[in-house]
Parts: structure tokens; C-alpha cells; sequence
């Protein structure tokens, strides 16, 4: 999380079914996978419903990645 200092704090009723995607490649250079992987079990410990993605790529986007977030948008936003 790029600003995780409070974020049990910031967690509200009214925020607290947003949806999350997160995506990170395998081989990224500037944040670690194991960032990644924590940043994304302490959002789930706190109970928000968490997509993970990892791709065959460093720090990037790749096209696969750009499918899975246009169809996760599009199942949420349809």
C-alpha cells in the first residue's frame, strides 16, 4: 500500500464493500511481490474483498493485465 500508515482508521462502513483489484508482476524491480502479497492480506484481514493478479512481467502492464482489469471494471460497472 502506497499509504498504509492508518489504514485500519480509514476503514468506514461506508467504504468497506469497495471492491479491490491488484496486480503485480512476478519479477518487479521497484515493489517486491512479498509488498504486494502484504499489502494485499492486510486489506482482506480488514475484510475488503480482494482480486489478485500476478503476471509474467516486472514493473509494468501487459496486455493480459489490461484484459483482467477492463472485465473486472466491466463486471463491476455494467
Amino acid at each position: 500500500l502506497a499509504c498504509d500508515g492508518d489504514i485500519e482508521g480509514e476503514r468506514t462502513e461506508a467504504n468497506a464493500a469497495t471492491p479491490f483489484l491488484m496486480c503485480h508482476g512476478h519479477s518487479d524491480p521497484m515493489v517486491a511481490l512479498g509488498l504486494g502479497v502484504r499489502a494485499r492480506e492486510r486489506l482482506r484481514g480488514l475484510g475488503y474483498a480482494v482480486d489478485w493478479r500476478e503476471y509474467p512481467m516486472a514493473h509494468e502492464v501487459c496486455r493480459a493485465e489490461l484484459r483482467d482489469i477492463g472485465a473486472w471494471l466491466g463486471a463491476r460497472l455494467a
